[in-house]
């Protein structure tokens, strides 16, 4: 798997690349390896627990232009917004979830060459007791 995974790597090196996107959106999704995070063992290796897939989607083509695998943190955000630079082409819209580690992230790779904008989901329960 290891070998095959490399293989792909290179692969999409090699293809995704001078893409000129017009709008792009940035997401994580939540996963584990061998079990979740709740239920890890004290002597568990560091690679079982909580895994996120990191993913650039260009909205009009649906081709995912970047991703990374790796924890959701500010580091992660510095690795795959680099990415995402290296594949991409002139000035885009760039949308995100509403993690602050995009913030820094996007502005240590694009500087002021992206439009960014952070899309923030408020959730509520229904007022029950208004109209």
């Amino acid at each position: 798997m290891v070998i095959a995974g490399e293989k792909c790597q290179r692969l999409l090196d090699g293809k995704i690349c001078n893409v000129r996107p017009h709008l792009v959106q940035a997401d994580e999704l939540h996963s584990f390896v061998g079990c979740h995070e709740k239920r890890l063992r004290f002597d568990a290796p560091k690679e079982l627990g909580s895994i996120w897939t990191w993913r650039a989607l260009d909205s009009e083509s649906k081709l995912i232009i970047s991703h990374y695998f790796g924890q959701r943190d500010a580091d992660s955000a510095w690795y795959f917004m680099r990415d995402l630079r290296a594949r991409t082409e002139g000035i885009f819209q760039l949308t995100s979830a509403g993690l602050r580690a995009y913030v820094d992230a996007v502005d240590a790779q694009f500087a002021t060459s992206i439009h960014f904008a952070q899309l923030i989901k408020l959730y509520s329960s229904p007022d029950i007791t208004g109209a």
